[in-house]
């Protein structure tokens, strides 16, 4: 008896694993403190700016880590919210990608690039950086790291209009109840 519980306890975790697969290659949170340009990566997110760096165009994203779907998980995790950005050469990216959406780039982690605002690093909105490389400049700025993915691939999904861009019909939504919580249970001895 012992055998089979411990054999679905088993099952019961690694099918618990793979609804979540953490992102290949870095994560955009150790890729941010360098060392590991040339690395493979697949990352995903949400997608909070479109920019250009270097003639290129580029998509500032909020990481998330990627489920075994490819799409970047409903929810932010422990360690997750560093911002990268995903380059395309080719300036598709514009017509293809909006802030809102949820992306996911594969490609190779070319460099580590800076950003530095005006305002000091702990007025500075803390939702937008979440939990991006950040340090005080010495005229009190704050500078924040971003490192850049040259994207060979990526697949992104629309914000449905007025809202989020969780789809139920997809899985993707958060659990709740209609039912109201329980009552506090009194102390038993």
């Amino acid at each position: 008896m012992r055998f089979v519980l411990i054999v679905v306890l088993l099952a019961a975790a690694a099918a618990a694993s793979a609804r979540d697969v953490p992102s290949r290659g870095t994560e955009p949170g150790a890729a941010a403190y360098g060392g590991h340009e040339g690395e493979v990566v697949l990352w995903g997110g949400r997608i909070v700016a479109l920019t250009s760096i270097y003639k290129q165009v580029c998509i500032e994203v909020r990481g998330r880590r990627v489920q075994a779907d490819g799409r970047p998980a409903p929810f932010l995790q422990r360690g997750d919210g560093q911002l990268f950005l995903a380059c395309d050469v080719s300036g598709r990216a514009r017509e293809e990608f909006r802030i809102g959406d949820e992306a996911t780039f594969a490609g190779t982690l070319d460099r580590v690039v800076t950003r530095i605002e005006q305002q000091r690093c702990d007025t500075i909105d803390r939702d937008y950086y979440l939990n991006s490389r950040r340090e005080r400049t010495p005229d009190g700025g704050c500078r924040i790291w971003l490192p850049v993915v040259a994207v060979t691939d990526s697949k992104a999904w629309k914000t449905p209009p007025g809202g989020s861009s969780i789809n139920p019909a997809a899985g993707y939504s958060p659990v709740r109840s209609s039912r109201p919580a329980p009552a506090p249970r009194a102390p038993t001895r």
